[in-house]
């Protein structure tokens, strides 16, 4: 049980250091079975790869209590009942710049 609880660790770990790392590459890197690492990532750690990238399924309480505070503090820097000012913020879709090189997509299939 306890080495279940540091494989868990050690890939969480890995993960969040390296967020387009393989399964394969994991299962490599900590001594353990593409099956192995693969349960763990989506059973235990409850995580999905979306765009070639380790995500978790859900948020955690402390996350979705993050998300309220930044939304928050950023309607705060506005006036009360300013609104227009919102018009000025330029969004966009959800789109993530990476400043560092992707390997290309059949790299990180899993």
């Amino acid at each position: 049980m306890n080495e279940q609880i540091h494989s868990c660790s050690s890939i969480k770990k890995d993960i969040d250091e390296h967020p387009h790392i393989s399964v394969r590459e994991l299962g490599d890197t900590n001594g353990l079975s593409y099956g192995t690492v693969h349960t763990i990532i989506t059973g235990h750690l409850r995580m999905k790869k979306v765009c070639a990238r380790w995500i978790p399924h859900l948020l955690m309480v402390d996350q979705k209590r993050g998300r309220v505070r930044y939304a928050t503090e950023f309607l705060n820097m506005f006036e009360p009942h300013d609104y227009k000012r919102l018009l000025d913020i330029v969004t966009g879709d959800e789109s993530w710049f990476a400043f560092f090189l992707i390997p290309p997509k059949r790299l990180n299939r899993m």
